[in-house]
């Protein structure tokens, strides 16, 4: 099961579309890292987020707007990434879970996960760590998620 790269950032999604629109919707990465001013390794989880949420493709060292990703404007991408990675794991378990069982903490949610196959790391005190980290970022930067900040918990937002 592959899990959303824990190192891609909201804002760093949406440059990498803007700099493709800007280029016809394609540009090497080289090029791209240049422009963002950022290796190339640094890239890597961008470019891999870009790819499960359908924005991008790589292919032969190109970064290249999808169909669905031409199709985006500034103005929509916070909500085609907000239902896109509501589908990717962790982020697609957690919500399920969250529905089910109602407010989790973070730990309750990550043991829980496990049980599904899904963690980031072996240790529990650090998978609980880069979860909440993870669901902080995306979760609730896109407004999925809340979170009860004094009991660590979390709960689904009512659309």
């Amino acid at each position: 099961m592959k899990l959303f790269p824990p190192g891609a950032k909201p804002g760093q999604i949406n440059t990498l579309v803007r700099i493709l629109m800007e280029n016809e919707g394609s540009i090497s990465v080289s090029r791209l890292s240049k422009r963002v001013h950022q290796n190339i390794d640094g890239l890597l989880p961008v470019l891999e987020a870009c790819t499960m949420l359908g924005i991008a493709a790589v292919s032969d060292a190109t970064v290249t707007l999808t169909g669905q990703g031409r199709k985006l404007k500034q103005s929509n991408i916070d909500s085609f990434i907000a239902k896109g990675i509501a589908r990717i794991e962790p982020f697609k378990t957690a919500i399920s879970t969250l529905r089910k069982e109602g407010e989790l903490s973070t730990m309750e949610l990550s043991e829980l996960l496990k049980e599904h196959g899904i963690k980031m790391y072996t240790d529990a005190d650090v998978n609980a760590t880069l979860l909440r980290e993870e669901l902080l970022k995306w979760m609730i930067s896109y407004k999925l998620m809340k979170r009860n900040h004094k009991r660590d918990s979390w709960s689904v937002r009512q659309a």
